[in-house]
């Protein structure tokens, strides 16, 4: 069994909802998943890989060196990182790129989303790149045929990268979101504006390839 790190970026620590998903998700797919609090800046050593989970507070209302502090953080990692919403609006931010409202607007402000517009539910996503080379064996291979068409993928986001940091690639995109993922190849960085953890767990059944998604990655940890 995999081990993973997920970091809470929630402001309150004790916000674990999204977390607590994540790591149900996480254990359908084999791995064991530690809690950590960003302020805490955990030490991921042992760890098989990285998870960087949702927020539900505007980043503007965050500490000032939080996105310091998080790049270099994330500099320091050895092991291979999976950024789910907020983790890789976060973790984008960090290295430079820009956010926005998903209608066009500027990046939020305050303690509350209030009432931006969202986008929630199952979104078709196309690929606009290949899925890492390096993944191999049967759930990689079942996203693969799977995705050469649009699949769908749980959303729940008020805002959405609109500039990548330099060198940093799209994997995939919807037609309301231009960066519903996207890769860094040198670090082994993975990350997804939908929630690959939501929709197939239990009685639901929208989203399968969001399962299996997080068993290719982490099948392929390592």
């Amino acid at each position: 069994m995999r081990r993973l790190l997920l970091l809470n970026l929630n402001l309150d620590p004790t916000e674990l909802h999204g977390c607590t998903q994540i790591s149900a998700a996480m254990r359908e797919v084999d791995a064991q998943v530690t809690i950590a609090h960003f302020a805490t800046w955990p030490d991921a050593t042992g760890f098989d890989g990285v998870v960087l989970g949702p927020q539900g507070t505007p980043f503007a209302a965050y500490p000032l060196d939080f996105l310091s502090n998080l790049r270099q953080w994330s500099l320091g990692l050895r092991a291979p990182v999976l950024a789910i919403c907020g983790g890789m609006q976060a973790l984008a931010l960090a290295h430079g790129g820009q956010l926005g409202g998903v209608d066009g607007g500027p990046q939020a402000q305050g303690l509350h989303y209030g009432e931006i517009p969202r986008i929630s539910g199952p979104t078709a996503v196309a690929l606009t790149a290949a899925l890492p080379s390096e993944w191999q064996g049967p759930a990689a291979a079942e996203l693969r045929q799977l995705w050469k068409i649009p699949q769908l993928l749980w959303q729940s986001h008020a805002e959405q990268l609109t500039v990548l940091p330099p060198a940093w690639m799209v994997l995939a995109h919807s037609v309301k979101t231009p960066v519903e993922a996207y890769t860094v190849a040198e670090k082994r960085w993975l990350g997804c504006q939908f929630h690959a953890e939501r929709g197939w767990l239990g009685d639901e059944t929208a989203c399968p390839a969001g399962k299996l998604l997080l068993a290719a990655w982490t099948q392929n940890l390592g």
